[in-house]
């Protein structure tokens, strides 16, 4: 088999088509209809992008013996097994070529023997001559420059032991159907996190919702995730102890966060439906900004809207507002309060029992703060920089904790705390990690859990161009990035991530016409903090058992520490509550 006919073979059988396959590697749909009919050779870069791509080794699309060339370099394979590819590369005039990433995991050897050549990873290179050989990652973009006229070089690639595992994960089938979706979901009821299924034929109407898993299909594969996780049972439970009996009856309570509770039993039990109407409030843009690092890298008009869409965030305020209720009407220090979202829950669920003071620095937050007549005082400092005349008896981190050094936040809290005080701290978790790679991982299963809860079908006839094209494109890469980074494809899951979020980052609207849009709207914020997060800027997601061990160093109590919408594993949105030790 030609190599054309090897790409369209594996574009076939992965399920792309000739455009998705073009625009993933990069070039024109002209061009690969070219390389598939032999009437082209692609570049040694397009080739590469196309293998990782379409999930194959390299050496998969080569005869042995073959030559690639790509300006002045060339690539002959020599030989290749399972898991290694042995190949002569020649590089003429000083080139300079830079790889991009391949498959996590994967290493090369480079032995010289012509000339002298800097390459290795990119931000480590080393130059080494001929005789002298280099093994280095090859999973992070890396670099061969030519020192010389002509370089010749041995490069072996090792592919892991455990490299094969991550293409038995997929499924072909040659019709997907409702017998074959029971059988999936039996595996998944048994602890089975997702499945990809590559199939020919398709008799199952994809709008029909299942409580326990959410279908994803796109037009390269159906995804089917285990989205059953979550503790209503103790949601009840905790406000019900708590005397706060208001999950009862909730169709008869207009209020606007009443609507939100039910749009929460509405994901719960997979039911498509926003009882929040667009005219319920504006959205309008603010139009003063600063230069904080919160409003570089989050969009606060956007999240001033569809945080509230975010599973789990009335949630949320509902259980922080049954343990504020036993308490007596007090002033409150309210950190990181963003455009206060959480507050105006709070309000209702509480009856604006308490007064707020808020430390936010973000200008454009303050906008939306001001709107909000039980808050008191508004400091637009840093929490951990700021200095206060008086202590108080409790204070309140909603979704702020991992914007601020952890130390520094704790410490400051508890200077600011009274004997016997209270912080009550309701913040996203990861999994426990020890290394950046674990820590990138646990970041993306959380952070995508969360889009694949409200990733629901939609009428796209009933959607606008803008619309539909980020429905589209939310389909399209959230299952595939969540499905590599499960089969440890770390580095590809964030470069797909990556793409998408310049993609989308721009997309605004004023009115929602479809309801159910809100929840891709959300996506945006989602991938938008996710993204941060992986830059390690402003988003500093951490463990819930390492902030507890920090605060206990401090002389924190811990009153309670409860994953009430738990993501993968231990991740989830946690609420913590915190008593100062006298």
């Amino acid at each position: 088999m030609k190599l054309g006919e090897k790409i369209k073979f594996y574009r076939e059988k992965r399920g792309y088509n000739l455009s998705s396959l073009a625009e993933k590697a990069g070039i024109a749909k002209s061009t690969l209809h070219k390389i598939e009919e032999n009437k082209t050779n692609p570049t040694i870069n397009t080739l590469w992008a196309i293998a990782t791509i379409l999930e194959i080794p390299f050496g998969e699309l080569l005869a042995k013996e073959s030559e690639i060339k790509e300006d002045e370099m060339s690539v002959v394979l020599i030989e290749k097994n399972d898991e290694i590819e042995v190949y002569k590369m020649t590089l003429i005039n000083q080139v300079s070529y830079i790889s991009q990433p391949h498959f996590n995991g994967i290493t090369e050897q480079v032995q010289v023997l012509k000339g002298s050549i800097l390459i290795g990873e990119l931000e480590n290179p080393k130059i080494i001559n001929a005789r002298d050989t280099l093994v280095f990652k090859a999973d992070v973009p890396h670099i061969y420059k030519a020192m010389e006229d002509e370089v010749v070089l041995i490069v072996t690639i090792f592919y892991p032991k455990s490299y094969e595992r991550y293409f038995y994960e997929d499924r072909f089938v040659k019709q997907f159907n409702k017998r074959f979706l029971e059988s999936i979901q039996k595996e998944l009821t048994n602890g089975l996190d997702s499945v990809r299924i590559i199939a020919k034929e398709i008799d199952f109407d994809f709008h029909k919702m299942q409580n326990s898993i959410q279908v994803i299909h796109n037009s390269h594969a159906i995804y089917i995730v285990n989205i059953s996780k979550n503790y209503l049972h103790e949601i009840r439970k905790y406000i019900t102890d708590r005397n706060m009996n208001i999950l009862e009856n909730l169709d008869k309570n207009e209020k606007f966060t009443y609507k939100l509770l039910r749009n929460e039993f509405s994901i719960i039990k997979q039911e498509p439906i926003n009882y929040i109407d667009s005219k319920d409030f504006k959205l309008s843009l603010q139009k003063i900004a600063n230069k904080s690092d919160f409003e570089r890298r989050i969009n606060v008009d956007l999240y001033s809207y569809f945080e509230y869409f975010h599973p789990g965030y009335t949630f949320q305020a509902l259980l922080i507002s049954a343990f504020m209720k036993q308490f007596p009407k007090q002033a409150i220090l309210d950190i990181g309060s963003g455009p206060g979202n959480h507050l105006n829950l709070i309000n209702e669920f509480t009856d604006k029992k308490f007064i707020f003071d808020c430390i936010e620095p973000s200008s454009k937050s303050l906008l939306y703060l001001k709107e909000i007549d039980n808050i008191k005082k508004i400091y637009n400092e840093s929490f951990t920089k700021i200095d206060l005349p008086k202590q108080y008896e409790l204070l309140l981190s909603v979704g702020s904790s991992h914007h601020m050094d952890l130390y520094e936040f704790l410490e400051k809290s508890y200077k600011l705390l009274k004997s016997g005080g209270y912080l009550i701290i309701s913040d996203e978790f990861i999994n426990k990690f020890n290394t950046k790679r674990e820590r990138e991982k646990a970041l993306i299963l959380h952070h995508t859990f969360y889009m694949l809860k409200v990733m629901f079908p939609l009428d796209r006839d009933g959607l606008s161009n803008q619309e539909k094209k980020l429905y589209t494109l939310m389909r399209e890469h959230i299952p595939y990035a969540r499905y590599l980074a499960l089969n440890n494809e770390i580095t590809l899951a964030k470069s797909i991530l990556s793409r998408l979020f310049n993609q989308v980052k721009h997309f605004y609207i004023e009115i929602v016409e479809n309801s159910l849009i809100a929840y891709y709207l959300f996506m945006i914020l989602e991938l938008e903090a996710l993204v941060a997060g992986l830059d390690y800027e402003e988003e500093c997601k951490t463990y819930s058992n390492n902030l507890i061990d920090i605060a206990k160093q401090i002389g924190f109590e811990t009153i309670l520490n409860f994953n009430f919408y738990p993501t993968y594993d231990n991740s989830g949105t946690h609420l913590i509550i915190l008593k100062k030790i006298a």
